[in-house]
């Protein structure tokens, strides 16, 4: 008895002790800016390409640059204090990036013409990540569309690798995330402190010499050759059973080497998604449900609509592309090309929220060699023009829909 009441006080005086210096921390925060002036530090955006920057990216099959706003997103600027037309934020991977093309060629700015086509007013957002995942989908919502506040919101679900990234976010993830969430100010403070001297503005982009482009594909190659001395045993033996093509190319210095790699680490990783009875895409579509209906809920605080399209990986919806697949060394089933279990998880994590599939409307082009890369597998500029083409009609009805609620609905919180 004695015992339980010791504990009972240990416990009440840890309760209290925690309590004080939470409330001493929301009090620091609050009064941070009675003192002093902090600029708002976004960490979500804080970890995509540097504000202002012009990237280039070369490779064996395309060429191209990405010019970044101040946000650290691609694309145009974005006016934060007044919106001049309807504003649709786009989240997804590398897909919803462009990656590989250029800005007008990529889906988010095709479809917006689209749609500018169609008579209506739009401003597209692009808010694609690359390496992104769900769990990232939804924490840069969280940040990004308070300050956006978008008027409709589109999640651009990979059919493959987002069935299977989608875990929980780690401990310190978590943690960071809420002590960015409740103590803005003091999470601003420690970065401004942490980061004294602000970054100079970026020079003006200037085209890089032969001898530069030369210089960045040796070090390209240098990082294949240390990837390979790393591999495992028997992933080396499977690369070196790979067509000497592909081999060639992942050491050419003009190749993205992590699609080789995740396919020795993970040769299953697409074929599983056709498996409706596997153990971890039923844990993939319970935390896709999580994120996707964290993301409505940061939509629903601003009074915008969110959508779900399904993003068409190769191996699914194309002939050339599954094979492709093949040869780099992932597991290419037959029936990935006939199958919709993908999108069934897809549409089934989403719940209430409107989806879309172009699924279709890929296969009835299942033969043509140019909608995805050929070593890459990412949508080239045809894939992109298809896939914007397909989306836009279901887009604009909805984008119709929520201008009227607008419009009856003088009285908003943007």
């Amino acid at each position: 008895m004695q015992r339980a009441c010791i504990w009972a006080k240990i416990a009440l005086i840890s309760v209290i002790t925690t309590g004080f210096f939470l409330t001493a921390l929301w009090g620091c925060d609050k009064a941070i800016p009675l003192f002093r002036s902090v600029p708002p530090y976004y960490p979500e955006l804080s970890t995509l390409a540097s504000p202002g920057n012009v990237i280039r990216s070369v490779a064996k099959e395309f060429d191209f640059i990405a010019h970044i706003n101040a946000l650290g997103l691609r694309g145009p600027e974005i006016d934060l204090e007044e919106k001049k037309a309807f504003r649709i934020a786009v989240y997804g991977s590398s897909y919803t990036y462009g990656w590989g093309v250029n800005e007008e060629d990529s889906f988010v700015f095709r479809l917006g013409d689209a749609l500018q086509h169609a008579g209506l007013s739009v401003e597209m957002i692009n808010l694609g990540r690359n390496g992104g995942a769900p769990p990232q989908y939804a924490a840069l919502a969280a940040e990004t569309i308070p300050l956006l506040k978008p008027d409709l919101v589109i999640v651009a679900v990979g059919q493959g690798c987002d069935l299977f990234w989608t875990g929980p976010p780690t401990v310190s993830e978590y943690l960071y995330r809420m002590f960015h969430r409740y103590l803005p100010n003091l999470t601003a403070l420690a970065h401004q402190l942490t980061n004294p001297v602000p970054p100079a503005p970026p020079a003006p982009y200037i085209p890089e010499t032969e001898e530069q482009l030369k210089q960045m594909q040796e070090s390209n190659q240098q990082f294949a050759r240390e990837c390979y001395k790393k591999l495992p045993p028997a992933q080396k033996d499977r690369f070196n059973a790979l067509e000497e093509t592909i081999r060639e190319v992942f050491f050419s210095g003009l190749y993205n080497v992590g699609g080789v790699l995740l396919a020795l680490q993970t040769p299953d990783l697409y074929a599983n998604a056709v498996d409706p009875d596997r153990a971890d895409l039923h844990r993939g579509k319970k935390w896709l449900k999580k994120y996707l209906a964290t993301i409505a809920r940061s939509a629903r605080e601003v009074d915008a609509q969110t959508l779900v399209i399904s993003v068409p990986f190769g191996s699914y919806v194309n002939r050339p592309a599954w094979e492709r697949t093949r040869r780099i060394g992932f597991d290419t089933p037959p029936d990935m090309l006939t199958s919709t279990a993908m999108d069934d998880v897809i549409e089934s994590s989403a719940q209430d929220l409107p989806f879309f599939s172009t699924t279709k409307a890929f296969r009835d082009h299942i033969d043509k060699p140019d909608l995805f890369f050929e070593y890459d597998l990412h949508m080239a500029s045809e894939g992109h023009r298809l896939f914007a083409q397909t989306i836009a009609p279901w887009v604009e009805a909805h984008v119709r829909t929520s201008m009227n609620n607008l419009a009856a609905s003088p009285a908003t919180n943007k």
